[in-house]
């Protein structure tokens, strides 16, 4: 399940190696950008959904092996994240993981006021834990945004890398 799949990059690629995906998104052009490279490719385990992550996803009749999210919780309301990851926690298989890339509030990072969520360090690293999930990685470390300043420079920030798995049903 890839949330916030944008264009596909990530999709397209993962289902070329013969995985079964959903990806969400929501923007329309995005998602049918992705539903023609699959027609004309003949990828039939493609599966795209158009919908608004501030919005419960009623995914629970679903289950899912592996979650995952690459830069796109920056783009949330911070009052939705907790629901949503539960909410994708639910639909993940025992056993499953969970792969999120997301920007840190951490100073000396000026990252763009556009993000309207930006985790404090180890936030989702708790969040995760005190789920009764394992982190079997979580590292923070210092990245650049495809942005770029005021000077031409790309925009310097600290980014979360977390991979979690499901050990328990909660």
């Amino acid at each position: 399940l890839d949330i916030g799949c944008g264009q596909g990059r990530n999709l397209l690629f993962l289902a070329l190696s013969g995985h079964q995906l959903t990806g969400i998104d929501i923007k329309k052009t995005s998602i049918q950008k992705i539903n023609e490279i699959a027609e004309k490719e003949n990828m039939l385990d493609i599966k795209t959904l158009l919908h608004d992550l501030h919005q419960p996803l009623s995914l629970l009749q679903k289950s899912y092996d592996f979650v995952f999210s690459l830069v796109t919780l920056q783009f949330l309301e911070a009052h939705c994240i907790h629901a949503l990851l539960t909410e994708l926690q639910l639909t993940t298989t025992i056993g499953g993981m969970h792969f999120l890339v997301f920007p840190i509030k951490a100073e000396p990072y000026a990252l763009p006021s556009s993000f309207t969520y930006l985790p404090k360090i180890k936030e989702l690293y708790h969040f995760y834990q005190d789920s009764g999930w394992s982190i079997l990685e979580y590292k923070e470390t210092v990245g650049q945004l495809h942005k770029l300043d005021d000077s031409g420079k790309p925009i310097q920030g600290l980014f979360g890398f977390l991979l979690a798995q499901k050990i328990i049903d909660i």
